[in-house]
């Protein structure tokens, strides 16, 4: 043999030693990512070291362990018969698909050529949800996709913070209202919080919108199970909607196509709403906001519409509507009851 040959074969032993001694680290190491890490910085080096690895997880596939210390490594490692490296498998010895992995890249590529196993890692627990914070500003909206492929349409003054796992999709609310159009994925629950209330989505498109003592939840397509604490999950399907107040106790009424989105294009529709939720919506897209002077009238039931780009008009005439009467102050527009509201005329 030459002494280039004998060069080449020391230097072959010298890196399957390395890359045996880093794969043997992925199990030994309290920080299984970091020799992962690792060993892919190791794969990367050249060639030759992906080759080594390569050998060396064949090896070590074949006989399930090995010790750094006492198995020689080459090419005449002994195969065992596929039915032990089966038999190994079943018995979880080999993982073919780990979270790890996936973070990390996949580790000697020219094994997997080969159509060789090549993961031996504990499973890593999932991944930690990272919350990505969306808002907009009076008058805005937004439209945002989020990873998973759903589409979150941020309706004006709202914000909302999403955080999406391997093994849930959640949505806090946090002020306004959002309509979500959800890639269903049974495995992977789409939930959406708001205040209380929680709303898991089973295949569909719904809007929700938090008001400062109620939450209204209403259905395009498909259907949503919402739920709130001390009661059982309520479903609701395409054109119905539901409003929890602050007791979390539940209304659920019929809604005509659009009501419950009718705010994207800039037209707000009602059913028998609360004034003080009319006026809160209307004051995410109002320059000057709206104010109700007095309680007693913040329940009255109001259906109709009301048109963003023309919030004025709609506040001129709503003394016709109501038994109330509109100030306009410095610091906005008040709503007051009417004297005579107080005799019953």
């Amino acid at each position: 043999m030459s002494h280039a040959n004998e060069d080449e074969e020391g230097m072959a032993i010298s890196l399957e030693a390395e890359a045996l001694s880093l794969l043997g680290h992925v199990h030994a190491d309290d920080a299984p990512l970091d020799a992962m890490l690792a060993l892919v910085a190791f794969e990367a080096r050249s060639d030759d070291h992906r080759a080594a690895l390569a050998r060396v997880i064949h090896a070590w596939h074949v006989v399930g362990a090995i010790d750094p210390a006492a198995i020689p490594l080459g090419d005449d490692v002994p195969s065992l018969p596929d039915v032990a490296l089966a038999r190994r498998a079943r018995a979880g010895w080999l993982r073919r698909s780990d979270p790890i992995r996936r973070r990390v890249g996949v580790v000697a590529a020219a094994a997997v050529a080969a159509g060789v196993a090549i993961v031996l890692i504990p499973t890593a627990p999932p991944r930690a949800p990272v919350a990505q914070v969306y808002a907009t500003a009076l008058g805005q909206t937004r439209s945002v996709r989020l990873e998973d492929g759903s589409r979150i349409l941020l309706g004006a003054d709202s914000r909302i913070s999403a955080s999406i796992a391997d093994d849930r999709r959640t949505v806090r609310l946090v002020s306004g209202q959002a309509l979500f159009t959800v890639a269903h994925n049974a495995s992977r629950p789409f939930v959406v919080e708001a205040g209380t209330t929680e709303i898991r989505d089973i295949g569909t498109v719904f809007a929700v919108t938090r008001h400062a003592d109620a939450t209204t939840i209403g259905v395009t397509e498909g259907v949503v199970e919402a739920t709130v604490p001390g009661a059982a999950a309520m479903r609701l399907g395409a054109g119905q909607q539901v409003r929890f107040d602050r007791a979390g106790h539940g209304t659920v009424g019929a809604i005509e196509p659009g009501m419950a989105t009718g705010w994207q294009t800039g037209l707000l529709r009602y059913n028998r709403a609360p004034l003080s939720d009319v006026v809160a919506d209307i004051n995410r897209y109002a320059a000057t906001p709206l104010r109700l002077a007095d309680p007693a009238i913040a329940h009255l039931p109001y259906s109709g519409t009301v048109r963003t780009d023309a919030i004025g008009e709609w506040v001129s005439a709503l003394p016709y509507a109501f038994p109330v009467k509109v100030r306009y102050r410095r610091d906005g527009v008040e709503i007051a009851p009417r004297v005579a509201a107080a005799s019953g005329r």
